[in-house]
């Protein structure tokens, strides 16, 4: 089973029209410091968050025990620019889990988290040939790809900057996502973390990138389970 928190914005449109018109500076700086500091505390409790759309936030959480997310909450009132929604969801996948949500915090026999992170090769050189906004293009491309395919196995794809693309996917489908993203992208490498913790799954997925660029080639698929 998979466990999510959904943190939600109330009222965020009313919020960002009280602004006034010159406004998208402090609205993005309001989104980011609000991150970091959310990203930060579920790091803390060994989860991860990623914006949805900015008014909303996931969190991977699985085995994390529920309670943690709901004292973060509570903590980060006073950095949310409107009163914070919080839900938990559960399902088969994450994408069920995205739509099966709860006011209550419940707990579930939760999987491990299993994370796919992608790292494009030769990406600096590409910067060099054709410039920052072809390689804007390029990007937007694969992760497109990448979350079609990872949409269907019910994962949830997440945009980390620069040349990087992480998803979150259920256990038992992520050797077939993994099949396929293969035959769609090519001169890449692929990290795959496994863990009780999402955190966790992230750094193994990071360390199993490392040991990818020690090879000739610079790719492939390894997987590294706590």
């Amino acid at each position: 089973m998979i466990k999510i928190g959904l943190i939600h914005f109330k009222n965020y449109e009313n919020w960002i029209k009280s602004l006034g018109y010159d406004r998208e500076w402090f609205l993005q700086a309001t989104q980011a410091e609000f991150y970091k500091n959310l990203v930060t505390e579920c790091a803390a409790i060994g989860a991860f968050s990623f914006p949805l759309t900015h008014d909303s936030y996931v969190v991977i959480l699985n085995t994390v025990v529920s309670e943690e997310l709901q004292k973060i909450v509570v903590k980060l009132r006073s950095k949310a620019p409107t009163e914070m929604l919080l839900y938990f969801g559960f399902g088969e996948t994450y994408v069920d889990a995205l739509k099966n949500l709860y006011e209550t915090a419940n707990e579930c026999e939760a999987e491990k988290t299993v994370v796919t992170h992608v790292d494009l090769n030769g990406y600096n050189e590409l910067i060099s040939k054709k410039g920052f906004y072809y390689v804007k293009q390029i990007i937007n491309e694969i992760f497109s790809v990448i979350e079609k395919i990872s949409s269907g196995y019910g994962g949830l794809s997440y945009y980390a900057g620069g040349d990087n693309i992480i998803t979150f996917i259920p256990f038992k489908y992520v050797s077939s996502f993994l099949e396929q993203i293969e035959k769609e992208i090519d001169n890449a490498k692929i990290g795959v973390g496994i863990a009780q913790k999402p955190r966790e799954a992230l750094k193994l997925a990071a360390k199993a990138l490392e040991l990818l660029r020690q090879r000739p080639l610079h790719r492939g698929v390894m997987t590294l389970e706590e």
